[in-house]
């Protein structure tokens, strides 16, 4: 191997550092969903409540590996547990709906069961690992232990400031299959937030990417 082709190597190398470490700089943990416009328009939770339900969601940006959820809620009492659970929306398609229609079906993250405080409540869930997400997700919530006349149940609020939700919600009937359900009186947005960071396959194009362009023009000078 001769100088020139030494310091095309060089060159190379370097420029491979310098994309990872523009790209540390760059790519990172990014919201790519909130929900948090005031006021606050009420909390739900369905009659049964010892159903699962959740709110579907359309996140903004490209970020796909769940890094945090953050959920506020309404407990009257301390008493009983919530799950919260990011399910795929790729279950059966909604007869009638479109052909782009589905519902929740595969559990991307589950979090522990975790005891429920009173009055107003921001629960956040950090340093997750998880699958990668699709464009859209169902933010659910499972409560058990609830004692009787215990109003519980995930704030409203609307419209989210990053990415989108319809005004709906999926109750599950107990046995496996989702139905659309309104919300009278209020607009069926969970006061969620979601925090992802890119994929690795895309921040490695972006750093190959950087380090060619990079190499070859210090190959071109040499």
């Amino acid at each position: 191997m001769n100088k020139a082709q030494v310091g095309k190597l060089l060159a190379l190398v370097v420029g491979v550092g310098l994309a990872f470490k523009a790209q540390a700089q760059i790519d990172g943990p990014e919201v790519v969903y909130r929900n948090g416009s005031d006021p606050i328009l009420g909390f739900y939770a369905p009659a049964n409540n010892a159903l699962e339900y959740g709110d579907e969601i359309a996140f903004d940006g490209t970020n796909r590996l769940l890094t945090s959820i953050k959920l506020e809620y309404f407990s009257s009492e301390a008493t009983g547990s919530m799950v919260v659970r990011i399910r795929q929306m790729d279950g059966d398609q909604v007869a009638g709906a479109g052909a782009a229609t589905f519902k929740p079906g595969t559990i991307a993250y589950e979090s522990p069961s975790i005891d429920l405080g009173a009055n107003f409540n921001t629960l956040v869930i950090d340093q997750l690992p998880s699958n990668v997400l699709g464009s859209r997700v169902l933010v659910s919530v499972e409560l058990s232990g609830i004692a009787a006349g215990q109003q519980v149940g995930p704030l409203l609020r609307n419209p989210p400031i990053i990415g989108s939700s319809a005004d709906d919600i999926w109750i599950s009937d107990g046995a496996g299959d989702w139905a659309l359900a309104a919300i009278p009186g209020a607009t069926a947005n969970f006061a969620v937030e979601i925090v992802a960071v890119p994929e690795p396959a895309t921040i490695l194009l972006s750093v190959l990417g950087g380090a060619v362009l990079f190499g070859f023009r210090r190959m071109k000078r040499a």
